[in-house]
């Protein structure tokens, strides 16, 4: 390469460098400057989130106390002021639900709310004192066993209830209530559907108000006499629930707490909150034990849910928060977080208070209201509505703490408008990549292109330069041998001045295909269409280009086609056509061995002209098919010169055939010669 050459080339390297360097780094720095600013802003959105939940948390928690008391204490008076035994003769009524909320209280460590038993019978005092009344019980209870073990009959059952009647609150001397004796004995010689509705209402009125360790043998009984009855159904299921209650009551984390506490306990089936309230002991005697009593208040799981959801629901929670509330050690949710495989975000908390009314059934209160008085007299209150069902403990505190947090639910909702900057974002980063890489790919082709177009150029002042040099110096030759008189035979002359003529026209075909390929490339080449004879066209070409082909010892023939086949009137550019043909003409003849032969065809089919050249040369590989077609192309290299030529005769042929709206086409392969076509599809020209 030449110095200048090799300077250009380094220039236009070093210009591509600099084009690289002023793109791909600001390209860089902008992508790195957007997700920087974007990972601020989604930090930003989340402190935005986080102090809004920390204003909105304790009002919260204010409002859902004062909203869940008051719907606590709707459903406790409503639980507590149930009768202690309802009437529930009739077949209609509802069964009694095993998670109805319970009002217990105990007193000095025994559970009187509802009333307990004792798991297993004592001797009673009677036996000690040998009292009359429970002693003329007792020998009336023998008596009447002893009848009913010989035989049983509708007499014998009514005479047990009626004795069980009487003998309320009496115990036998084992310690067992004569009155669950007398109904266990009369249930077992009832028969099947025996039980009359009012000796069901007197045994449930016994069971709920006199419990034992009997009791749930008497329902057992009750439920085999009546199969499949609502009553024993509805019996059995609020023996279950009164006997739930009291397990819970009985617990050592209950009965024992000395102060506000709430405990969760699974019984059954359920999930429980008792909530305790002591009751302190007023003015203990110095080294006395303190007397207490414990308010208990238990309700079921999804009375909590259903109160906490309802409380929380009227206020105006974030679209992407959740509510959870801790009590207990336990949190309720209003709605589960999108992932709840994770840990929820915790936007917030607050604390707050739940204190509901402690209430108590009123025809329970009797029993007990004397030793609860002397314990706590602040508690009682000094008037109680009988209308209400209910009496509301008085002057103890027992306010219940939990825990309100704001979590992250739904981080879509919260980061929507983030999620919408960074598309935004990373689609003007993407199209300004995209942009960068397009300017540095047409950079780079435009440097390949001028490389290539370098490369071109050289080959082709190397082609022209050897295509000038042969006719120019053989013309010299002939001009200054004749110019000094040394030819002296005419005949030798003459073939002179034929060959000098002959160079001449091969330098100007060669000077006019440069020319043609100069206003091609500039995009001036203009094109004349007018009618022409293609037939003729295709045999005056032939014969223009005979001597050349004798010149090369190739033949060159015109082949003959049908008569229906002939071209006919065309409308072309007659010298364009012409140009291209003689250069399809020239390569062939170029590549053909001396002794071959060169066949040229027109033919018209499917309303299209096919210009055929076909040779016998060495055929073209099927890599470089393409690219013959290309300017300045040369198979093999510029220094072996194996055929003349300087490689833009198929580029102007090409050239032409397109400009006529056809093609042209190749068909050749290694060793087998080569057949290009120019297909021209042009409408026939009518006759004149």
């Amino acid at each position: 390469m030449f110095p200048g050459r090799r300077a250009a080339a380094q220039g236009q390297h070093t210009g591509l460098l600099w084009q690289v360097l002023l793109v791909v780094p600001p390209v860089i720095l902008l992508s790195a400057v957007a997700l920087y600013s974007l990972r601020q802003d989604r930090a930003a959105i989340e402190q935005d989130a986080r102090r809004t939940a920390a204003l909105l948390a304790p009002d919260l928690a204010r409002r859902l106390g004062a909203r869940a008391d008051a719907a606590l204490g709707a459903v406790i008076a409503e639980s507590c002021a149930a009768p202690a035994a309802p009437a529930i003769s009739s077949s209609t009524a509802p069964p009694e639900r095993a998670d109805t909320p319970v009002c217990g209280l105990i007193v000095m460590g025994r559970v009187r709310v509802p009333a307990d038993y004792p798991a297993l019978p004592a001797p009673p005092a009677w036996v000690a004192s040998r009292a009359a009344e429970p002693l003329r019980l007792n020998e009336e209870w023998h008596a009447i066993r002893s009848t009913a073990q010989r035989g049983s009959s509708a007499a014998t059952v009514e005479k047990l209830f009626d004795f069980a009647r009487r003998a309320e609150g009496v115990e036998s001397e084992s310690g067992a209530p004569l009155s669950d004796l007398a109904f266990l004995l009369a249930l077992r010689h009832t028969p099947v559907g025996g039980l009359s509705g009012g000796q069901v209402r007197d045994l449930e009125q016994h069971v709920f108000q006199r419990p034992s360790f009997l009791s749930g043998s008497l329902i057992e009984e009750a439920s085999r006499l009546l199969p499949a009855n609502p009553t024993a159904e509805r019996m059995a299921a609020r023996w279950a629930a009164r006997e739930q209650a009291l397990a819970i009551l009985r617990s050592p984390q209950v009965a024992d707490a000395v102060a506000p506490t709430a405990v969760w306990v699974d019984a059954g089936t359920t999930t429980w909150l008792a909530l305790a309230h002591p009751i302190a002991t007023a003015g203990a005697p110095s080294g006395s034990v303190p007397r207490s009593a414990q308010h208990v208040t238990v309700l079921p799981l999804q009375t909590i849910e259903r109160i906490l959801q309802s409380a929380s629901e009227a206020d105006d929670v974030p679209a992407y928060a959740s509510v959870a509330v801790t009590i207990a050690g336990r949190t309720l949710r209003r709605k589960q977080p999108i992932a709840a495989s994770a840990p929820p975000t915790e936007l917030a908390s607050s604390t707050g208070l739940i204190d509901p009314p402690l209430m108590l059934p009123s025809d329970a209160v009797a029993g007990f209201a004397g030793e609860l008085l002397r314990i706590a007299p602040d508690a009682m209150p000094l008037q109680q509505s009988p209308s209400s069902g209910v009496v509301r403990l008085v002057g103890v505190p027992g306010g219940q703490a939990f825990t309100l947090r704001l979590e992250l639910a739904d981080p879509d909702a919260l980061y929507a408008s983030y999620r919408r900057r960074l598309w935004l974002a990373a689609g003007l980063v993407l199209a300004a990549t995209l942009a960068a890489l397009g300017g540095l790919a047409g950079a780079w082709r435009a440097y390949e292109r001028q490389r290539r177009l370098g490369e071109m150029k050289s080959s082709f002042v190397a082609s022209v330069s050897h295509e000038l040099r042969a006719p120019v110096a053989a013309v010299r030759l002939m001009t200054e041998s004749l110019e000094r008189g040394t030819v002296m035979d005419e005949g030798r002359r003459q073939e002179y001045l034929r060959l000098i003529g002959q160079e001449c026209r091969r330098l100007s075909s060669l000077v006019e295909n440069v020319l043609d390929f100069s206003r091609i490339d500039r995009g001036s080449r203009e094109y004349t269409f007018e009618p022409s004879d293609l037939d003729a066209l295709a045999a005056s070409t032939v014969e223009l280009m005979k001597p050349y082909a004798s010149e090369r010892q190739v033949t060159l023939i015109c082949a003959a086609v049908a008569a229906g086949h002939k071209a006919g009137l065309r409308r072309v550019d007659r010298q364009a056509i012409q140009q291209a043909l003689v250069n399809l003409i020239d390569n062939a003849v170029k590549h053909s061995p001396a002794g071959a032969t060169v066949s040229v065809e027109l033919a018209s089919e499917a309303g299209e002209a096919r210009f055929t050249v076909a040779d016998s040369g060495p055929g073209i590989p099927a890599g470089d098919r393409e690219r013959i077609f290309e300017p300045f192309y040369r198979r093999g290299s510029e220094l072996r010169r194996e055929t003349p030529g300087i490689g833009i005769g198929l580029t102007i042929a090409k050239h032409i055939a397109e400009a006529h709206g056809g093609r042209i086409t190749v068909d050749s392969s290694p060793g087998t010669g080569s057949r290009f076509t120019i297909v021209l599809p042009i409408a026939e020209e009518p006759a004149p």
